[in-house]
């Protein structure tokens, strides 16, 4: 339910979270509460009410372990019971590597290394105030020239 308090039914809306919209086209911003109106000088106020959460970010198509699984499978003639045990011993084995502060080189693929952050002070931009994290272990992943090259389409991916 969206109610208009003091508009112009043709007035254009400017919002202050940068949306831009006619009063025919509220669906989106539909998921806010509230927001301020300007015209101007003349000011309005609108209040939405909705019961929808904000859509989900669209991130494109996401392949998951099980989908790895189900690759590995049909390339191989392999039982998908098979095929899951083999991806989650190279997963595993990665892991562990990495977390040993090992480097895992795949060739034509990439680099995983584990690396060292020194303990330091981080201010909580909500409160203000400071928090002290101590050392830890960070994962990183460095592509290799041929994988960077596949990903950006100047070379295919070999079969």
């Amino acid at each position: 339910m969206i109610s208009f308090h003091h508009l112009p039914r043709s007035a254009a809306l400017h919002i202050s979270r940068k949306y831009c919209l006619r009063t025919s086209a509220v669906s989106p911003v539909a998921h806010f509460r509230s927001f301020s109106l300007d015209f101007g000088g003349n000011t309005g106020y609108a209040t939405v009410t909705s019961n929808d959460p904000p859509a989900p970010k669209d991130n494109g198509p996401v392949l998951t372990k099980a989908d790895l699984a189900k690759i590995i499978s049909a390339e191989h003639d392999l039982k998908m019971a098979e095929s899951n045990r083999i991806l989650d011993t190279l997963l595993d084995t990665i892991v562990e590597a990495v977390s040993k502060e090992s480097t895992v080189s795949i060739s034509g693929f990439g680099k995983f290394t584990c690396k060292k952050l020194e303990a330091r002070e981080y201010r909580n931009p909500a409160t203000g105030g400071i928090v002290a994290k101590g050392d830890r272990n960070v994962p990183k992943f460095k592509a290799y020239t041929n994988f960077k090259d596949c990903v950006q389409g100047t070379k295919s991916v070999k079969k």
